[in-house]
């Protein structure tokens, strides 16, 4: 939950904590473990800021985002992957900068208005529209998000959020993909990379993230999996009102072996938009992701 909001969906990624590096071993066991009735409970932050320049002047806004999700499985399938239900438990936003009026916004929040996705301005309502709703996917052993299916609610407010918007239903999806991330393929040995490479449709366009992942450490505890990606606009923008600069992003997840289950993951991206008459947007993210519980 693989975003400033204006880019959640292209900002959501992961890095972490270091943990003591095992000897090199394979890791065909790193692995997720689903069981019909499991459940997690993760809570995602991420805090970013845009950088707007404009007429040789810059100001900031800055977007923090906190989703909590809970999963329960519903199968699983002979190849290992599972039918996950996740149910978006709350939704917290906080925008400030840029001359706009502050926005916060919890789903949790006593008070009816409080509470409301249409208290938001048109760019964020989406967001808040997400509370409560549940998104069922498929997920492989390896932890690749197959598929995700959009709930009704979601849907029907992309389509109603109008021209405002920042996300469509690709980008909503985006959320719920835990992109970038899958575990080692089977004999991977400590200090080993792998690649990949994806097509993320955005806001702005096609990009391609092209990804390099390394295996930093292995146990039968814990393996911890590092991330270098860069960003790259996919064909001609011309035309386009803004145009994408690039980007980088890094970090690493924490599986936890032991019980076959995702643990902690932190991550930091960088990118660049630029538009005509000098106009650049610098946008910086860091994101967490942590199991807080069943």
């Amino acid at each position: 939950m693989r975003s400033p909001l204006a880019l959640a969906a292209l900002l959501l990624a992961l890095a972490l904590p270091l943990v003591a590096a095992a000897q090199p071993a394979s890791v065909a066991d790193v692995r997720w473990e689903f069981a019909v009735g499991d459940t997690h409970t993760y809570a995602f932050t991420q805090n970013s800021t845009a950088a707007i320049t404009q007429l040789g002047q810059t100001s900031e806004v800055k977007n923090d985002l906190g989703i909590v999700l809970k999963w329960e499985v519903k199968s699983v399938n002979e190849d290992g992957s599972a039918v996950v239900e996740r149910t978006v438990q709350r939704v917290t936003v906080k925008a400030t900068g840029g001359g706009a009026t502050p926005v916060t916004f919890d789903s949790a929040a006593e008070g009816d208005e409080a509470r409301d996705p249409a208290t938001l301005p048109a760019r964020l309502r989406v967001l808040g529209s997400l509370a409560g709703q549940t998104f069922t996917s498929t997920i492989a052993a390896d932890g690749e998000v197959k598929s995700v299916e959009m709930p009704a609610k979601v849907t029907r407010a992309v389509a109603a959020a109008g021209e405002g918007n920042q996300f469509g239903e690709e980008q909503v999806k985006l959320l719920f993909t835990d992109r970038g991330y899958t575990l080692p393929p089977s004999g991977t040995t400590v200090g080993e990379s792998w690649t990949n490479e994806e097509t993320l449709v955005l806001a702005f366009g096609k990009v391609t993230d092209a990804r390099t992942l390394t295996l930093k450490s292995a146990d039968d505890k814990a393996a911890v999996v590092t991330l270098n990606s860069e960003l790259k606009p996919q064909g001609d923008q011309a035309g386009a009102p803004m145009t994408f600069d690039g980007g980088t992003q890094t970090g690493a997840v924490v599986f936890d072996v032991a019980n076959g289950r995702l643990a902690a993951v932190d991550s930091s991206q960088k990118a660049g938009l630029s538009g005509p008459g000098g106009f650049k947007v610098d946008l910086t993210s860091a994101s967490k992701l942590r199991r807080v519980g069943d």
